[in-house]
């Protein structure tokens, strides 16, 4: 199962993890930025993009454009595909209303993102400077986080572009009623439901996305947890689109290794890569999700002090030192740690419950600062935006919303980034570019997938 926390995804496996990542869907000369929000189906028959990226389908969008059609208009549309009407339904790509179709998805026309970009020109300034304003705060209270090798820019990234503008950002406008999400749900085989919304976004000439860090990876997440000897701990990457694949946890522990650079590979391979079935997923050539546990027990360990080679052997559990060393090896490769003389310290975030007080506060603070916004611009961008494709379908903007609040909260987090309030991941010290990661505590935030 794959579950996705933002509505920008990129299919990985079959239903474990949440993430967030654009993938062009492949059709010239028109190309759309694709994505999921929530958690995906294994079977590609009961995903929308499988039907998005064919053909005949897509031509079939184009015409609805410009108004509904009859059944007798869509089927002579899909002649000659392998695509039913029934399909497009079950996937919510169309709707049918008193005999016409429509589409049915949040979808965006190029004019449509132009109307969407002059409105994040317009109004996403007021977001950031609320954050300068606010900078001297966010740094008072990350002050008291105990491991002084963990850069304050980076703990500010974590917290601000990842849990607080992207997860709670999606929960504080659904409390307000500002989005909702249009779900196309079923059952798994093994057990549990699968839900997810589609969106689609033609690109834009001389627009770029890069820099907009509106993608997150969980695992485990939310109510998705193994079945055996549960965990109380998520791993957690947040990213822009040109960041896949990302070389840090929840990612590394399903992509191949045929997707890792070198470097990261060699210690893959010494580690352990093999193809496997764990929690009902199939991984190729994968490290696997149960080394969650031991690279987890490293980082909370070092979260307390620094450690040397032995102390973390013991603390990791693993029952190799080669195994560990190539696990400390990896670590060091994709910057979650250093070695300073025989001690290893740790670099990248971890939450353990000793921060509950600072990343309450700093959350609440980053909340105020949302809602804030909101409250003072949501009408207003509602107003500016009041022909989108989408609603002349019948689309309701509340739905619409999910996706134009990633391009408003991404945006902020390039300019937070531009503007040096927050770690930058393509800074010029960054080995593997386009994303941070976070290990934490799931009592210390109540994590939702979609």
């Amino acid at each position: 199962m794959i579950f996705r926390t933002c509505a920008i995804t990129v299919t990985i496996l079959s239903l474990i993890f949440f993430t967030h990542l654009p993938a062009l869907a492949e059709m010239a000369p028109r190309e759309f930025l694709s994505g999921y929000a929530g958690s995906l189906p294994a079977d590609p028959s009961l995903r929308a993009r499988t039907y998005f990226n064919n053909p005949d389908v897509r031509r079939l969008i184009y015409q609805l454009e410009s108004g509904p059609l009859t059944n007798i208009e869509v089927n002579k549309a899909l002649k000659g595909s392998d695509v039913e009407i029934d399909d497009l339904i079950r996937v919510r790509l169309i709707q049918e209303k008193d005999g016409y179709f429509y589409i049915a998805f949040n979808y965006f026309t190029a004019d449509d993102m132009r109307a969407v970009h002059e409105a994040t020109e317009k109004y996403i300034p007021r977001l950031v400077a609320a954050y300068a304003a606010k900078d001297d705060e966010f740094n008072t209270i990350l002050s008291s986080y105990s491991q002084r090798s963990v850069k304050t820019g980076l703990l500010k990234f974590v917290l601000i572009a990842g849990m607080s503008l992207n997860w709670d950002g999606l929960d504080i406008t659904l409390d307000k009623e500002m989005r909702r999400t249009n779900f196309v749900s079923g059952d798994n085989p093994d057990g549990g439901e699968w839900q997810y919304s589609f969106w689609a976004a033609e690109r834009v000439d001389g627009h770029s996305n890069k820099g907009y860090f509106w993608g997150s990876s969980t695992f485990p997440g939310g109510p998705f947890n193994f079945a055996d000897n549960p965990v109380d701990f998520s791993f957690s990457s947040f990213g822009d689109p040109y960041s896949d694949p990302r070389m840090n946890f929840p990612d590394l522990l399903y992509i191949p290794g045929d997707k890792m650079p070198e470097a990261v590979r060699g210690h893959a391979q010494k580690i352990g890569l093999a193809d496997r079935e764990e929690l009902g997923v199939s991984l190729e050539n994968a490290l696997g999700l149960e080394l969650a546990r031991p690279v987890s027990a490293i980082l909370f360990a070092l979260r307390e002090k620094p450690h040397d080679f032995e102390e973390l052997y013991k603390a990791s559990g693993i029952t190799e030192k080669e195994r560990t060393a190539a696990v400390l090896d990896l670590l060091v490769e994709i910057g979650y740690i250093e070695k300073q003389d025989k001690n290893y310290v740790l670099i990248a975030p971890v939450f353990d419950y000793a921060d509950a007080e600072m990343l309450n506060a700093a959350l609440k603070l980053s909340r105020n600062i949302v809602a804030d916004w909101l409250d003072e611009n949501y009408t207003l961008i509602r107003d500016d935006l009041s022909g989108l494709t989408g609603m002349e379908n019948g689309v309701p903007y509340e739905s619409l919303f999910t996706q134009i609040w990633h391009e408003f909260f991404g945006r902020a987090t390039h300019d937070l980034v531009a503007a040096g309030l927050l770690e930058d991941p393509y800074g010029p010290a960054i080995r593997y570019q386009g994303s941070f990661s976070l290990l934490w505590r799931m009592r210390l935030y109540d994590f939702t997938p979609g």
